[in-house]
């Protein structure tokens, strides 16, 4: 009998231990995952201020799993779109070109994009320059210019769909010591992917014909927890775990402070036809040469821009009440545009008055024309009735 209560006692130990295990098991899963999520959450926003070196590459691919750019490719001048400064300030941001002109700039107040508009007959180039209001977050406007995707590299591309991922923890499968295909450094990765539905596609910041057919849509992510959670892949599938265009790609990896990991390498990779099925991809590809000033102050001449005599200025901010156009003088920078912007609206309002002035006068000048005139033919129709009484009184007489 003891020893039947011994073999009881064990068994309901050992089913003890286990529920003890599992509990802790799942717990440790949990955590994992959650701090995953934060991991991810403390990746996009820890780069407040920076200053990016970095040339765009577009170019056609057949399929994702591409190798790097060769050395042979890496310069072709037909796949170099440009070479780039880039420098943000939390929304504010500057742009410089491989000839040191600042292309896009935005403080505070206003937007500045500056043009190689048209050339002139003597080959000289016509610039414009167009001011905006300063409406567009640093996150919006990276969305309509691919030049500037660079600062995305190991992070959620969107704000959306990180804060998607953030709310909906418990839709997430767990998966760790994930090996990449190509991946030549060996490293294993934590692998999060979240099935989202169709009504929710709107986080994925694209739609087509070919993910409205998928009843929902699979998003893997990639983790390295080891360098800062940055993500070395991020990709769409569709329910049957096709490729869709997008997949982000961040590879050699640099502690650039303390903490702080990039990507020297960043690709995006695309369909170009999405929803044809036609794998013709596009690539994006950022080399990034240097990145400095990590959370550091930004010196103010890296806010500024120069604008060429000559420059055609179009002022859309509404100040003037309409879009102002003018032409720039000499020396005109971000510390004086504001008062150009001024002094030409200052000469549109004069103008106006001036015109109104003529307009008025002349229209006073017509109107006493108009009536010495009328006066003119009233007195000459007076005169023509007297006359005709005076010779029809005489033939009475006669």
């Amino acid at each position: 009998m003891r020893s039947y209560m011994i073999k009881i006692l064990d068994k309901i130990t050992f089913v003890f231990a286990f529920v003890v295990l599992l509990f802790f098991s799942r717990a440790a899963f949990c955590e994992t995952q959650q701090s995953l999520l934060s991991g991810l959450e403390y990746r996009k926003n820890i780069i407040q201020t920076a200053v990016y070196e970095y040339s765009f590459f577009k170019y056609d691919a057949d399929n994702a799993n591409l190798p790097q750019l060769d050395e042979k490719n890496k310069w072709n001048r037909a796949s170099l779109v440009s070479a780039y400064t880039l420098t943000i300030a939390g929304n504010n941001w500057a742009e410089i070109d491989v000839d040191n002109v600042v292309r896009h700039l935005r403080d505070n107040k206003y937007k500045y994009t500056f043009l190689d508009k048209t050339v002139n007959d003597d080959g000289t180039i016509q610039h414009a320059l167009e001011i905006q209001p300063a409406d567009y977050t640093f996150e919006e406007y990276i969305k309509l210019h691919p030049d500037f995707r660079v600062v995305q590299g190991g992070v959620v591309p969107w704000e959306s769909l990180l804060s998607y991922f953030l709310q909906h923890p418990n839709d997430t499968k767990h998966e760790s010591e994930i090996s990449i295909e190509n991946d030549t450094s060996g490293e294993k990765y934590e692998l999060l992917e979240w099935i989202i539905p169709k009504s929710d596609y709107k986080v994925l910041f694209a739609a087509s014909t070919l993910i409205a057919d998928s009843p929902f849509m699979r998003v893997r992510v990639y983790i390295s927890p080891n360098k800062g959670y940055a993500i070395r892949r991020l990709e769409y599938l569709t329910a049957d775990r096709k490729f869709w265009g997008h997949r982000f790609e961040s590879t050699e990896f640099i502690e650039a402070d303390s903490g702080i990991w990039i990507p020297m390498n960043y690709r995006i990779i695309f369909d170009q036809h999405t929803g044809k099925g036609d794998g013709k991809l596009i690539v994006w590809e950022y080399l990034i040469k240097k990145v400095a000033n990590i959370n550091e102050p930004i010196p103010n001449e890296k806010f500024d821009i120069r604008i060429p005599k000559g420059t055609t200025v179009y002022d859309e901010t509404g100040r003037s009440g309409t879009q102002l156009t003018f032409s720039a003088g000499d020396d005109i920078s971000l510390t004086n545009i504001d008062a150009a912007v001024q002094n030409a609206i200052k000469i549109k309002k004069t103008k106006n008055k001036r015109s109104i002035v003529t307009t008025t006068n002349y229209d006073l000048i017509f109107r006493i024309l108009l009536f010495c005139t009328g006066c003119c033919f009233l007195c000459f129709a007076i005169w023509l009735h007297s006359g005709e009484k005076k010779n029809s009184s005489k033939s009475d007489e006669i």
